[in-house]
């Protein structure tokens, strides 16, 4: 399951005993465990209902004795088990999986929802995972691109009760940096800003988010790459003179750009050549 699929049950209700969310995207992470937390222990709860557990040395019997421990000021509890290796491929269970994965298979209490985190990779092929896939649900976190990140950034707009003029995302996103930079926490304060800066006045403009956004110099540098190997004159020169006022190096940009350049002048010849995709990545 996506992060988009989700979050789209959680707001129907739909709630599962055990969770597992992975991925890099550390926003997503936050925005999925606080909807779960709000669908389990309802919208006012303070820090009752929820326990958690952090480290390394965590063994299965902990886990299980704080899900079986019944909550004390909350009709449910979340036990929310955070940074524990056993996910990635080399990462092992103090004691061995097995209780764990007998328990998470029929004995999680109704009051008990089990969400386990991880910023790595997870490894498919665990038991432990494949239980949780039954019993549960798999959340993966991959980062969001394309049409998928222009309905995130649409719905976070529209939990302010604000509408982007068409065009408004893509240019944006553009704006931010390209795929390789974007920071969706960054991406999100931008536009908090813009949200803010709209005042009482729904819909949001071009000229709304070009008043307000804030360049980094990393995304700025490589937005110039990326619009000098797109041809896009205008956007390529614009970013120049921002970058020149905001104190970088020409001599630091010329390199980069050279080094675009020869990095897509050495993938022609390859490709000419007959190399594959795979190949060149390789080289």
């Amino acid at each position: 399951m996506d992060y988009q699929a989700a979050v789209a049950e959680l707001k129907r209700g739909k709630l599962y005993p055990v969770y597992l969310i992975w991925g890099e995207e550390r926003l997503q992470l936050e925005d999925l465990v606080a909807e779960i937390r709000k669908g389990v222990l309802g919208a006012e709860t303070g820090e009752y209902g929820l326990t958690v557990l952090n480290g390394k040395d965590l063994t299965a019997e902990r886990i299980i004795e704080a899900a079986d421990t019944a909550p004390f000021f909350s009709e449910r509890q979340i036990i929310l088990v955070e940074n524990w290796p056993p996910w990635c491929a080399t990462g092992k269970i103090p004691g061995g999986d097995q209780k764990l994965v007998a328990y998470l298979s029929s004995k999680i209490p109704s009051y008990t929802c089990l969400v386990f985190t991880s910023q790595g990779k997870a490894d498919r092929r665990k038991k432990l995972y494949q239980t949780i896939e039954k019993a549960g649900a798999v959340i993966e976190l991959a980062p969001l691109k394309g049409p998928a990140l222009e309905r995130w950034l649409t719905q976070f707009l529209h939990d302010w009760g604000k509408k982007p003029a068409p065009g408004v995302m893509n240019f944006i996103i553009g704006e931010a940096g390209t795929s390789e930079t974007l920071d969706l926490a960054l991406l999100q304060q931008e536009m908090t800003k813009i949200a803010l800066y709209t005042g009482e006045r729904p819909e949001i403009t071009k000229a709304d988010a070009r008043a307000v956004l804030t360049r980094t110099p990393e995304s700025s540098v490589f937005a110039l790459v990326n619009a000098v190997s797109l041809r896009q004159r205008d956007k390529a020169q614009r970013l120049w003179a921002d970058l020149k006022v905001g104190g970088e190096e020409p001599l630091k940009l010329l390199s980069l750009l050279a080094r675009q350049i020869r990095l897509l002048w050495q993938t022609k010849q390859l490709l000419q050549e007959g190399c594959t995709g795979e190949q060149i990545a390789g080289k």
